[in-house]
């Protein structure tokens, strides 16, 4: 089986490789179907990412998940850690760590684990990532940020956006990597049945 390493330079490079075209049409058909999600459509709370580069777009499904009514809240990175804090804006992100954008220095609200605790069935995390298997598990960008962050504050629904071209047939898989609960591509929406969720996250 080939490393982690070795899909993830392959697949960004695919990835990369889409013209901006194609990115925006592939996003747009992405963001559709996230919004026709039940639980997403069900959600109080989203902890969304703001898109960078070639990734799958979310400006305009932040904009509308605002729109909505629904609290959401993006990643900020400070060292080895990430917190997700509430926007009210798309205005509201500024240029963070690696030019990515983030919540600017006048957002302070935090997503807890208490609130994740107090109605964890409204809560649905929207993530990123370099590749994905059709089991749901992920190849982030190697720094191990959503890992470590769902590891002290569980999501019980994580859904990974990505480009068709993103799904491979296998990826190698450590104790520490916790898989996904659905992923959505400008094709379809993948419904992943984990075995035994407590093995990956606990509430």
């Amino acid at each position: 089986m080939e490393t982690k390493s070795s899909i993830r330079r392959q697949i960004l490079g695919l990835r990369n490789a889409m013209s901006a075209g194609e990115t925006e049409t592939k996003s747009n058909k992405i963001q559709q179907n996230v919004l026709s999600l039940i639980s997403v459509q069900r959600a109080e709370y989203v902890l969304c990412y703001a898109s960078y580069r070639s990734e799958v777009q979310t400006r305009e499904l932040i904009k509308e998940l605002l729109k909505q009514g629904k609290k959401v809240y993006l990643p900020k990175v400070s060292g080895d850690e990430m917190d997700f804090i509430k926007i009210n804006n798309i205005t509201d992100l500024s240029e963070g760590y690696k030019g990515i954008p983030e919540p600017s220095i006048k957002c302070t609200e935090l997503f807890t684990k208490a609130l994740c605790e107090e109605d964890k069935e409204r809560v649905v995390m929207i993530l990123p990532g370099a590749a994905f298997s059709e089991s749901g598990a992920r190849i982030g960008y190697g720094k191990g940020y959503y890992d470590r962050y769902l590891s002290h504050i569980p999501c019980m629904e994580r859904i990974a956006l990505c480009y068709e071209v993103q799904i491979v047939e296998d990826i190698p898989t450590d104790i520490h990597d916790i898989p996904m609960t659905m992923i959505v591509t400008e094709e379809k929406v993948r419904h992943i049945i984990l075995r035994d969720e407590s093995k990956h996250i606990e509430i």
